[in-house]
């Protein structure tokens, strides 16, 4: 519903507004898959309520919501209790030459019996901070997203993952551009620790094929645990 030009009220199932590279469609995502950090603690889909607001000069962006906060084996809210996220965005430029900037905040209380990791039940109280940065200047792409949580469980200590990733590209033609990407995530004894090494190439021969070739290096480990991956759109 808007019942203003800068105003926008959305309630559904949809992405909620929290993570940057989460946030972009499958279809524009640099790589052939997310980075570790969005997948860990992305808070992904939800069922919710989202306000959408924006300056006139659209150079300022306001998004939160009230969302089940619930990832475990479906989309109902069988704890009662609630996921609220906050989220601020500045553009500056044009979009062949724009940079934008943004932090997301999400808190949330979980009551759903379980082991305690990162995608497992929880009991306690989360708190997730983003902060993010994009860069378009010409051919010249500059990405990055660092995302950090605070759990607090009520039986056993509190833990702190986190993760970031940085992402380089140029345009070495209309059509094709060259990737890099530094990608670390720290589990904090919830999840494996990972620290993977990218090398992408994007090519669209024409306006609706594009073709994804990424190459992933575990730096922690050795060189045969290393993928392959091409994706066809």
């Amino acid at each position: 519903y808007k019942p203003a030009a800068n105003l926008e009220l959305k309630v559904g199932l949809f992405k909620s507004p929290f993570s940057h590279e989460y946030l972009t469609g499958a279809g524009s995502v640099l790589f052939a898959g997310r980075s570790t950090v969005v997948n860990q603690l992305g808070t992904k889909r939800q069922l919710g309520l989202q306000l959408d607001t924006y300056t006139d000069d659209k150079n300022f962006r306001f998004t939160g919501g009230v969302f089940n906060g619930n990832n475990f084996g479906g989309n109902a809210n069988s704890d009662n209790k609630f996921l609220y996220i906050g989220r601020l965005e500045s553009y500056l430029g044009s979009d062949n030459n724009q940079i934008k900037i943004g932090t997301s905040v999400a808190h949330e209380s979980k009551d759903i019996p379980g082991s305690g990791n990162l995608s497992t039940g929880y009991i306690g109280k989360q708190t997730l901070i983003t902060a993010y940065t994009s860069i378009n200047q010409g051919k010249l792409l500059m990405d990055g997203e660092f995302i950090t949580g605070w759990r607090n469980p009520q039986n056993g200590p509190d833990s702190n993952p986190y993760g970031y990733y940085f992402t380089g590209g140029y345009d070495v033609t209309d059509s094709s551009r060259l990737l890099v990407r530094w990608d670390a995530f720290e589990g904090d004894n919830l999840a494996q620790d990972t620290k993977l090494f990218l090398i992408g190439f994007n090519h669209m021969p024409n306006a609706f094929t594009k073709l994804k070739l990424t190459y992933i290096l575990p730096t922690n480990q050795d060189i045969e645990s290393s993928n392959f991956l091409a994706i066809l759109q």
